[in-house]
């Protein structure tokens, strides 16, 4: 089992900044959490697994497939079970809804969406509705429990909308997301006030908006060995706000790691998004963001952004931006920032963004970062309190002073 800064339930354990940076720099790592079903998956009611053909769901028709599969996950008997689609491509014309229980698999099966359907009276395209949701997404606490998506892929062709979720879950207790695949429209996952997720080994192509999102409060959550690949938005986003205004939620205990991110406006983002939100306790660990033409920054936090661990990730090709950054937003500020054993290759900040690594916060630690090739007014810029830098080095540095400190309040520098 992986050391965690809590435990799967029970009240959080309160990390302290030297209990913190033990586990983010030392041998141990803080691995975040196991977001884990309950094991056997389905614990009450039906759990038997049934064959989506002979329920009516058929490939490679022209037909809406959408009643079809909702008629047969509600004939699977409340309590769930596995529902298994068969290899092929199936349209749909409306969100398929998914029970608790419920796991749906399908290797080499595709769901898809085009604009040849039309959801109301105003002409909006197919591309705007989800393909998955739960049943219970307008509840007002977490109602549904236990839903999983194995192996399925899923597209959007034709007119695109940005947000159009391929899976689209909100206040779900328990969810795993394994091997899917995403091509085109918003979002591959919308997360949404959920606990206990996982999303592994799946692969997005050409969203418009974020490949693997997460938002209002999404806590005890993973994203591990996925992979990217996009022309504008964010690869990976944890948040604390929700989609509505008003809404602020606190995430906690999140995880991104082994991801390979290409071509995205930003790789990672971490970020609270208004006044009363926050986002604690995060680890982005040896993920890689591969920057494209659009590319703008790479890995890193803003807002009210409390222990997080940037470590041992490979950034390259960004350009204007920051490849590795924590900083304020208009409300609050980052506070007990570890970037760490990080590599920067070939990527330039704009003169606004003075250094390669923009380290804005208080309680911060830079220490043991490499970057070859670009070009840069200083490697590291820090302000705040609290601050400790060692061991960085970077061969693009076009000015004397490797730190911009100037801001910082007695700053602890082991390399100046």
């Amino acid at each position: 089992m992986h050391p965690q800064p809590t435990p799967h339930h029970g009240k959080p354990i309160a990390l302290r900044r030297r209990g913190f940076l033990a586990l983010a720099t030392g041998a141990a790592l803080v691995r975040g959490p196991r977001p884990l079903l309950a094991q056997p998956h389905v614990v009450r009611g039906w759990s038997g697994a049934a064959d989506a053909r002979s329920m009516g769901v058929m490939p490679g028709t022209d037909a809406d497939m959408a009643p079809a599969l909702n008629a047969a996950i509600e004939g699977m008997a409340k309590g769930g079970g596995t529902l298994r689609i068969a290899p092929g491509e199936y349209r749909l014309g409306g969100t398929v809804w998914l029970d608790s229980g419920l796991t749906l698999e399908g290797p080499g099966a595709t769901l898809f969406a085009d604009d040849r359907w039309q959801r109301n009276q105003q002409q909006i395209m197919v591309s705007r509705f989800a393909l998955l949701a739960n049943r219970r997404a307008d509840a007002t606490a977490i109602t549904d429990r236990d839903i999983a998506v194995r192996g399925l892929g899923f597209a959007y062709r034709g007119f695109q909308h940005g947000d159009a979720h391929a899976i689209a879950l909100r206040r779900v207790d328990g969810v795993q997301v394994i091997e899917c695949r995403f091509r085109g429209g918003g979002n591959g996952t919308a997360l949404l006030a959920c606990r206990h997720t996982l999303v592994a080994g799946s692969f997005a192509d050409g969203t418009r908006n974020c490949a693997f999102d997460h938002w209002e409060g999404t806590s005890d959550g993973e994203v591990r060995d996925c992979r990217a690949t996009l022309d504008i938005g964010y690869g990976i986003l944890f948040t604390g706000q929700g989609t509505a205004r008003d809404n602020h939620q606190t995430a906690a205990r999140l995880t991104a790691r082994a991801n390979v991110i290409e071509g995205s406006g930003v790789g990672i983002w971490v970020c609270s998004l208004s006044e009363h939100s926050a986002v604690t306790d995060v680890v982005l660990d040896r993920n890689t963001v591969r920057g494209g033409a659009r590319t703008t920054n790479g890995i890193g936090a803003t807002g009210a952004i409390h222990r997080i661990a940037i470590t041992a990730n490979r950034i390259s090709g960004v350009q204007g931006g920051n490849p590795l950054f924590s900083r304020a937003d208009v409300w609050n500020r980052p506070t007990d920032v570890v970037i760490s054993g990080n590599t920067v290759q070939d990527s330039t900040p704009s003169a606004r963004g003075i250094a390669l690594i923009q380290a804005l916060g208080d309680g911060v630690t830079v220490r043991g970062n490499r970057a070859s090739g670009g070009s840069y007014r200083s490697l590291v810029w820090v302000d705040g309190t609290g601050v400790e830098l060692a061991d960085n080095h970077g061969d693009g540095l076009t000015s004397r002073f490797k730190y911009n400190a100037a801001a910082a309040r007695a700053p602890r520098i082991a390399d100046p």
